[in-house]
């Protein structure tokens, strides 16, 4: 019996030997081929995710990269935005090279010129370091929509995933076909928001501004004729009784676009208003008249808010920049080149494809009657030229400031005030 338990013991002595031992306990090929699969599938994960990656980044870098490369290359680079509107190389790099070049006569000076071409390399920088072709949604660049009265603005604001007021919520619509200006503004400023202009240009908390612009004779006419009492109610508008009030007292001194180019007269800076901004009193005409054409009449929403104001707001940055002072980066559009002025933008900020542009504004009053009309004499024209030399003097310095409109872009809008206002003095 005893020797029975001894060869028990050494049975599985041998045995516990022969699983400890590594030289004895071999792998099954079945446990080797198992083994190797699951390293090939964990190498072709990394390698495939690190593929991926790649491809990613040099997408992004090619979108940045591509749009530049057709603003600051000629040739085939060019991109063409419909007609003979280029903005490859050919245009714009020179425009922006050529700064020895003598400027066409009442255009940008060689300082000027320096400026737009600074202004144009740091927004090639904080596209490319920001990756504005990627961001998910405006506010992650926060660029400002600045929506002058009667210049267009309310057709491009259409066209904005965030075109509405401040104290509406965001986004206000779905854009389709969005651009890369409705991708980039966060910001929209209008008559009840531009209070805030200058605060947000002090903290510094937008790249860069789009200002909608008209040539002010027209967009005073404009003005005017839209804001008139009768016009209003004869576009079925409701309005509070102390607008009425307002807009009824402002009727006695103006019934007529002449009447009220007639009180401005001929020395529109000789004027004693002394009644608050809010109030219109029809005491005297002409006082009242020449208020209204200096921005001193609140009620007058689009005659209050001027270019050479939103203008001044804007140079709260000026010296707020971290890093040193510099210049707000603008552009501008034009009402009378207005789809030119809105694709070049577009294909500045990042554009890839084309900018789809809709068939008609957001306003079209050709079906209403409006009894006030835009008729005005030779000698009215000569007069509201003359009380707008101010408000020309802000439109010229925005115009050469835009860093989207060339010196020929300029030239061509400054010939347009030499038409309209022959009296007007053109800022050298």
């Amino acid at each position: 019996m005893a020797s029975l338990f001894g060869r028990r013991r050494n049975v599985n002595q041998a045995r516990m030997e022969n699983i400890s031992s590594p030289t004895n306990h071999k792998p099954s090929d079945k446990s080797k081929s198992r083994c190797s699969k699951v390293i090939w599938r964990i190498k072709f994960t990394f390698y495939t995710l690190t593929l991926l990656g790649a491809i990613y980044i040099a997408h992004s870098v090619y979108v940045q990269v591509s749009v530049l490369t057709r603003q600051w290359t000629g040739g085939t680079g060019s991109t063409t935005l419909g007609g003979d509107v280029n903005i490859g190389g050919g245009n714009l790099f020179s425009a922006l090279q050529h700064q020895s070049t003598p400027a066409p006569s009442g255009g940008r000076d060689a300082k000027s010129q320096q400026q737009r071409h600074a202004q144009f390399l740091r927004l090639v920088q904080l596209r490319v370091a920001n990756k504005w072709t990627d961001v998910p949604s405006p506010e992650h660049v926060n660029g400002a929509f600045i929506h002058m009265g009667k210049t267009g603005g309310s057709t491009l604001s259409l066209l904005l995933r965030n075109g509405c007021h401040s104290f509406m919520p965001k986004p206000c619509r779905t854009v389709g076909l969005e651009t890369a200006a409705s991708r980039l503004v966060g910001t929209y400023y209008h008559v009840p928001d531009f209070g805030l202009i200058s605060q947000a240009a002090l903290a510094n908390k937008h790249p860069f501004y789009i200002i909608t612009l008209r040539d002010p004779l027209a967009r005073s006419i404009s003005a005017f004729v839209y804001e008139h009492l009768d016009n209003a109610l004869a576009r079925g508008e409701t309005m509070s009784p102390i607008a009425q009030e307002a807009n009824e007292e402002a009727k006695k001194c103006f019934p007529t676009l002449e009447a009220f180019v007639e009180a401005i007269g001929d020395t529109p800076d000789q004027y004693d208003y002394e009644f608050h901004r809010s109030q219109i009193v029809a005491e005297n005409c002409t006082n009242l008249a020449r208020a209204v054409v200096d921005a001193k009449v609140r009620r007058f929403n689009h005659f209050y808010f001027p270019f050479y104001k939103i203008r001044s707001f804007l140079s709260a940055s000026d010296a707020g920049d971290v890093g040193g002072s510099q210049e707000p980066i603008l552009f501008a559009t034009r009402q009378e080149h207005l789809w030119y002025d809105w694709k070049k933008i577009n294909y500045l900020l990042g554009q890839v494809g084309d900018v789809v542009t809709p068939y008609s504004g957001a306003r079209d009053m050709s079906n209403v009657h409006q009894p006030v009309t835009r008729d005005l004499s030779p000698l009215g024209k000569e007069r509201l030229c003359r009380a707008l030399q101010k408000e020309y003097e802000g439109y010229v310095q925005i115009l050469r400031e835009a860093i989207n409109l060339t010196d020929q872009d300029v030239q061509e809008s400054l010939d347009e005030i030499k038409r309209n206002c022959p009296n007007v003095r053109i800022p050298e």
